[in-house]
Order: structure tokens, then sequence, then C-alpha cells
């Protein structure tokens, strides 16, 4: 008697979330840490982006990455204004 043995695919989800210092490296912001910090500031505040904006723990912060994106793209546009 043979059994078949079913196994699952493993499907790839894109990271959605990162801590502040892999978010750092991410964004090419090594060496601008003070930037990165005044932009995080202006961005858990924002009404538009603030729920990318997660800190579960004193030391632990999340940053939605997407969300972070997209900010920094209304930065560059809004630059001027």
């Amino acid at each position: 008697m043979t059994e078949k043995i079913a196994l699952a695919e493993t499907i790839k989800l894109p990271q959605l979330s990162m801590p502040k210092d892999e978010a750092i490296k991410y964004f090419g912001f090594e060496g601008h840490e003070s930037t990165f910090q005044r932009l995080l500031a202006e961005f858990k505040v924002h009404p538009d982006y603030r729920s990318g904006y997660r800190a579960p723990t004193y030391k632990i912060v999340l940053i939605n990455i997407n969300l972070f994106d997209q900010f920094l793209d209304w930065k560059d546009k809004n630059k001027f204004k």
C-alpha cells in the first residue's frame, strides 16, 4: 500500500512592516539617521499616514513600508509648496 503525501506550496508574502533600523537601510538613509528621524516624526502625526506607524512596545517601532514609501512620494511632490 502506497500513500500519497500532499505537500503544501509555500507562498512568499511581501513584508508589510519592518523595524525602524531595517527601514533606515531599506530606504537608503544609512548615515542620515537624523533625517530619517525627522521624516518619521512627521509620518507618525500626519493624518493620512499615521496608521503606518506602530509602536507595540517602548523600544520596538514598526513602519508600514508601503505607507512610508507613499509618504516619501508625497513629500517629494510637495517639497516646494
